[in-house]
């Protein structure tokens, strides 16, 4: 084993010790992308109640089989879930990309290319363990009856409480929408619009405060949920163009700055129903790029000023 890389901090896998950490240690906190913090520890009570379904004697041959099976599987996927260098801490792992059952399931097994975070196998191993409990859970309430039933539940809840790395009470906010948002019937006809920056400050983390906007506008965005920019708008010169603006690597083959391009964009944008262009500037990691998107816009321009926030009406 070698200490490991100094991406691991800002990981796309598992380590090993996740699985088994319990409490404050399984939380896995990110501040890359969207994803806050996760957990891929199975806790203590569903995999004891596999275990116990897979190896108690007296049981069902078939049911200790499945049992067997799922717990299999578990382990399998706990040790993809790791990725190429197969990291025990965030200290130790592998000197090369030798994991064999990673690499076996990248290589050989059929999609399993377009996965590219490795942590995601942990719903996996989840899936497995559960399963697994059941059948522990039947072969208890088989050995000592239905009460058994209603325990395992509390069990789990109990651990829930105890051990697991859950924020009591679940933090709360009061969502703020500026009011811009609530007033664009004022600014813009009927029809869909786009907001500008896609991404906050020049990082791969992407604005997803437009849908708690949209809920104040009402009106269609081309947005999804993934992390990714939706196909319509690496597809739409214009759109391509604003957000190759944003990071100076060239963007699906779109570079920063052809204006008949984003003509040909705006046009298309106008024949699918949209209206407008809502650009929020303080969003840009420098005010330059803002102004180039607004340089790129001066022909449906100037835009209208609300609340920090340039509506350009197409």
């Amino acid at each position: 084993m070698t200490p490991c890389r100094p991406w691991f901090p800002r990981r796309y896998t598992a380590f090993l010790l996740d699985f088994v950490a319990v409490g404050g240690d399984s939380v896995v906190l990110r501040d890359n992308v969207a994803r806050f913090y996760r957990a891929n520890n199975p806790g203590l009570v569903g995999p004891g109640l596999g275990l116990l379904a897979a190896l108690m004697p007296g049981a069902d041959p078939t049911r200790r089989a499945a049992a067997r099976l799922r717990m299999g599987v578990a382990a399998f996927f706990m040790v993809a879930a790791t990725g190429p260098f197969l990291p025990l801490t965030a200290q130790i792992s592998l000197p090369g990309p030798y994991n064999l059952l990673w690499l076996g399931l990248h290589r050989l097994f059929p999609g399993s290319y377009l996965l590219l975070e490795p942590f995601r196998y942990g719903l996996v191993v989840g899936a497995a363990v559960a399963i697994a409990a059941a059948l522990g859970a039947r072969r208890l309430a088989d050995r000592w009856g239905r009460w058994v039933y209603p325990l395992v539940p509390l069990l789990m809840v109990l651990e829930l409480l105890t051990l697991a790395p859950l924020f009591r009470p679940m933090p709360t906010t009061v969502p703020h929408v500026p009011a811009v948002y609530a007033q664009l019937d004022d600014y813009l006809p009927p029809g869909a619009i786009v907001e500008l920056p896609f991404y906050q400050f020049g990082s791969k983390l992407f604005n997803r405060r437009v849908f708690l906007n949209q809920r104040s506008h009402q009106r269609h965005i081309p947005h999804q949920v993934e992390g990714f920019p939706p196909g319509y708008l690496v597809d739409n010169p214009a759109t391509a163009t604003f957000i190759a603006v944003e990071d100076p690597m060239p963007f699906y083959g779109h570079s920063p700055g052809d204006p008949p391009r984003v003509a040909e964009g705006i046009a298309q944008l106008k024949a699918d129903g949209f209206v407008g262009i809502v650009i929020n500037p303080s969003l840009y990691k420098e005010a330059g790029r803002a102004a180039r998107v607004a340089e790129l816009l001066r022909p449906w321009g100037p835009p209208v000023q609300v609340d920090g926030r340039w509506i350009y009406r197409l």
